[in-house]
């Protein structure tokens, strides 16, 4: 679980300065009010970046409890419901 949670991290944090990580378009583009902030983004990209890392992590976690988390989000070939409908 601790080699999964470090890819997770490793692929969302990238390097600080790279607009390309998940973690500066979250940041400067929805958490932050910036310059970069716009009315919309496409954050897919970035979510497909780390779908399958946070999958593994929610397969462990089934395996560790012993009980099934219902996924609400099926991958990048289904829109996302937990950020838009």
């Amino acid at each position: 679980m601790k080699a999964k949670c470090y890819d997770l991290k490793a692929e969302y944090c990238g390097k600080s300065n790279d607009v390309e990580s998940p973690s500066w378009n979250f940041n400067k583009r929805l958490a932050h009010p910036t310059s970069y902030r716009g009315r919309e983004y496409d954050y897919r990209k970035n979510l497909d970046a780390l779908y399958p890392l946070i999958h593994d992590i929610i397969r462990e976690l089934d395996s560790l409890t012993g009980r099934h988390f219902r996924l609400r989000f099926e991958g990048p070939t289904h829109a996302p419901t937990l950020f838009w409908a």
